[in-house]
C-alpha cells in the first residue's frame, strides 16, 4: 500500500477512495458552495470548488477547510481550485496548492 493510502486508511480506517468522499462532503456542506469535484491524479488531489458567491464569509469558510486538510495530510498534495459555479467556464477562479 502507497505511503499516502496508508495515511488517509489510518486516520479514516476505510479504503483510500473514501477521502474524496469525506472532502465532498465537508465542502459542500459549507453555505454558498454549490459543487465540489474531486480527480486523483497519483499522489495529487485536485479539487474544484463551485461557489455561488466569491464574498469574504462564505470563501473564508473554504479556505479554513483546505488549511484544516493540509494539516490533516500532510503528506498529501492538495490543488484547489474555487469557481464562481455560474461562470465555471470563464477564468474567474482562485487556485491554491500544497
Amino acid at each position: 500500500m502507497p505511503q499516502q493510502d496508508s495515511q488517509i486508511a489510518a486516520v479514516f480506517r476505510w479504503p483510500a477512495a473514501s477521502l474524496e468522499h469525506k472532502v465532498n462532503i465537508d465542502l459542500t456542506e459549507l453555505e454558498g458552495v454549490r459543487g465540489v469535484e474531486i480527480t486523483r491524479r497519483g499522489d495529487t488531489f485536485e479539487v474544484t470548488v463551485g461557489m455561488d458567491t466569491l464574498e469574504f464569509s462564505p470563501f473564508e469558510k473554504v479556505i479554513q477547510k483546505e488549511l484544516e486538510l493540509f494539516d490533516e495530510f500532510p503528506g498529501l498534495t492538495f490543488n484547489f481550485n474555487i469557481t464562481l459555479a455560474d461562470q465555471a467556464e470563464a477564468a474567474t477562479s482562485v487556485l491554491h496548492a500544497r
